[in-house]
């Protein structure tokens, strides 16, 4: 789907019911499938990734409906997969082909197969080396000590995490190289810990003590990831009023330093007993200097805020974002160049905007999606002023599937009609 319209020049207003957070309802999810207690009316995230993992694991952890091997495709989703094939590699006597999206088979998994082959399961790519499909065949997994490269991405850390109770003798998880969005490890330990798991974590390793989960009651607080979006419009637009309902001041999601982060571009954050209540400030920076290792997902709407604010920024900690849902630094640079703004990579790690700005050629720019739902809902912040269209607007169901309905209810233009199709 295309979406189109005219540009921005309202405010923003109205109470908005946030989606769960996909991390958090994701881990829950494996962890109440290995508790045995996954069923069809557990209570998940809406969105694609987390309706296709439980699913999957329902399936999985379910019983053996006849024989053969079982062929799973989880679409788009790099950290259901990846949590996925923890799960089946410890499902003894059965057999498994694990795949995905074009885009999904394209990047790394040899991280977690090598480390999971560590201990004693059985798996075999079907395609590339390193990459999906895989041939998992389950065996009973032992516990001990595992090695893992943590510079590619914190998914593969998780995933070991999530089986680790339940392997004989607990785990033992050894980390080498720089080690991205620790954030998100430490996120998984917190909710195991909720669910009666012992978990130790360190700068080099965790560990993890044999046990069982206890099965409660966990319902994911709103979206924190999703939040940031309405930041990045709320800090270009300058105007307005949003209420964001389901977020808690003490979150366990890295994201939850949207409200840290965007006091520098101008927007105020109210703590309420709904959310957060969010208002322009006065004060902007002119700069942004920041490491974004923690919080990848945050990095591409507070680039176009930065863009539509007109403030300079040298942004780090950026080098998984080219391993995404597509190539996030090459797809943010390529689509604010349709709107006049020059960015320039300096190696695989940093973005920076020093406010130089070029003719922009098309009169309605087209962003291309690129099948990532966090391209999409990014670039939104730049129809504040210009009109534009935007290819393959459907893929925001991936993590937030309200969200064009949301933008249509909340954004309103003085003088002008909503139109559900609006951007």
């Amino acid at each position: 789907m295309t979406h189109a319209g005219p540009a921005r020049t309202g405010e923003l207003s109205g109470t908005i019911e946030l989606p769960q957070s996909k991390s958090e309802s994701n881990r829950v999810l494996v962890i109440k499938a290995l508790c045995g207690t996954l069923t069809e009316s557990t209570a998940a995230a809406g969105c694609d990734d987390s309706r296709l993992l439980k699913q999957a694991l329902m399936a999985v952890c379910g019983s053996n409906r006849g024989e053969g091997v079982q062929t799973t495709d989880i679409g788009h989703g790099a950290a259901p997969a990846r949590f996925l094939a923890a799960v089946m590699a410890g499902r003894e006597g059965r057999s498994f082909i694990l795949t995905g999206s074009d885009r999904l088979r394209e990047r790394p998994f040899a991280p977690l197969t090598e480390a999971l082959r560590e201990l004693g399961a059985d798996i075999h790519y079907r395609g590339a080396e390193g990459h999906l499909p895989l041939l998992i065949n389950g065996r009973t997994l032992h516990g001990g000590q595992v090695e893992t490269d943590a510079g590619v991405s914190s998914q593969f850390i998780s995933a070991l995490m999530l089986i680790g109770p339940t392997l004989c003798g607990g785990l033992e998880i050894r980390m080498r190289g720089t080690a991205v969005s620790r954030a998100y490890t430490r996120m998984t330990a917190e909710i195991m810990r909720r669910f009666g798991c012992e978990v130790q974590t360190g700068e080099r390793r965790i560990v993890i003590k044999e046990g069982r989960y206890t099965d409660r009651d966990y319902t994911p607080e709103g979206d924190w990831s999703a939040a940031s979006f309405w930041y990045s419009l709320m800090a270009a637009a300058g105007r307005g009023e949003l209420t964001l309902k389901g977020l808690r001041q003490e979150s366990i999601q890295p994201d939850s330093r949207a409200a840290e982060v965007f006091a520098r571009l101008g927007v105020r954050t109210e703590y309420t007993a709904e959310g957060v209540r969010i208002t322009p400030r006065k004060h902007c920076t002119d700069a942004m200097t920041m490491d974004c290792t923690d919080v990848p997902d945050m990095a591409m709407p507070l680039i176009t805020a930065c863009c539509a604010k007109g403030v300079k920024f040298r942004l780090s900690g950026l080098r998984t974002l080219a391993l995404k849902e597509s190539d996030r630094l090459s797809a943010i640079t390529e689509e604010l160049h349709k709107f006049g703004f020059v960015l320039r990579q300096e190696g695989a790690d940093v973005l920076t905007w020093d406010g130089e700005r070029t003719p922009v050629r098309e009169e309605m720019p087209t962003v291309k999606a690129r099948n990532d739902h966090r391209v999409a809902m990014s670039m939104v912040t730049m129809g504040w002023e210009r009109r534009f269209a935007i290819d393959d607007a459907d893929v925001v169901t991936k993590s937030y599937p309200d969200f064009w309905r949301h933008i249509s209810e909340h954004i309103h233009i003085a003088g002008m009609p909503k139109q559900r199709n609006e951007i």
